[in-house]
């Protein structure tokens, strides 16, 4: 039984699948394997439901985007070791977000100033963006 939960283990380990390596460790538990054999996959395993957590962030945080929503997503990303590839497209679209933030800020405060110069100006920006 020990020798099966290790092939399952490894096996699960090697394909770096969530759901297989759980149920892989919980066998590998009441097969009676030592938490020395353990330590490892388990390990293993926080760190792919860590990165999983974070690709979902950047999923969710690129379909609906906020300034606030993309950079906590890409910090977490970030931390839990994504590569840059995967944070390019969610950096990218916080440029964008901070561009028209900056916009729309410009315009408010040329409104606020009720100088006309100063509209147009923030108002040919913010078509730029």
């Amino acid at each position: 039984q020990k020798a099966k939960a290790h092939a399952a283990l490894a096996s699960a380990e090697k394909l770096h699948d969530i759901a297989l390596l759980r149920e892989a460790l919980e066998e590998a538990a009441s097969a009676g394997l030592a938490a020395e054999e353990l330590a490892g996959p388990r390990a293993l395993l926080v760190d792919m439901e860590r990165k999983a957590a974070a690709r979902s962030q950047l999923e969710d945080a690129t379909a609906k985007p906020s300034i606030l929503s993309l950079r906590s997503a890409i910090e977490a990303a970030r931390v839990a070791g994504l590569p840059a590839e995967a944070l390019s497209a969610a950096r990218a679209q916080l440029l964008e977000e901070e561009r028209r933030a900056a916009a729309r800020k410009r315009l408010q405060a040329a409104l606020s100033s009720r100088a006309v110069a100063e509209l147009r100006i923030a108002i040919k920006k913010a078509r730029s963006v």
